[in-house]
């Protein structure tokens, strides 16, 4: 298995590739839309790759070197008040390659990076309450529960309860 790295430059295509199938694939998980989301944009993926305080981890796919196998976000929270805190999001693995522990790795890789960053004391995330084998994965990792939002995204006359979680470092 590969090892998860920072997205470079050279993997925005491949990003975008895996970011689209994700919303397409999966569209309760995130609020953002293929064709209306922030990666898509110029720049977008660029800043990401430049900023200290938000990183993009990736794993290569396996048997094709043009794919990603799995992706995580990982942004600290920028306000003087808020910057002991962190947020995972983003995360994503193409569909063939599930059950094998892509995500788990990209997200070990994200916690181990986070861990780096002084000062920080949580990470974040929130997840659909449909997603229960993400919700495990986060579990098993450490997250804990700690709320529930009702009717977050509304897709096709469906809505969908996110759930916030945090893992206290």
């Amino acid at each position: 298995m590969p090892s998860p790295r920072f997205l470079q430059l050279d993997d925005i295509p491949a990003y975008r590739t895996l970011r689209a199938e994700n919303l397409i694939d999966a569209p309760w998980s995130s609020g953002a839309t293929h064709g209306n989301d922030p990666t898509e944009s110029s720049g977008y993926l660029e800043k990401i790759i430049a900023a200290n305080d938000q990183h993009l981890f990736v794993l290569d796919h396996p048997t094709n070197a043009d794919q990603l196998a799995s992706a995580a976000g990982l942004l600290r929270y920028p306000s003087e008040k808020t910057s002991h805190r962190a947020m995972i999001w983003g995360v994503y693995t193409t569909p063939p390659l599930r059950q094998r522990g892509y995500a788990r790795q990209v997200l070990q890789h994200a916690i181990e990076s986070a861990k780096q960053w002084e000062g920080l004391r949580y990470i974040a995330l929130s997840v659909s309450a449909s997603s229960e084998s993400a919700i495990a994965l986060y579990e098993s990792l450490g997250f804990k529960q700690w709320g529930t939002e009702p009717d977050v995204v509304h897709i096709d006359g469906k809505d969908y309860d996110e759930l916030y979680m945090a893992l206290k470092l």
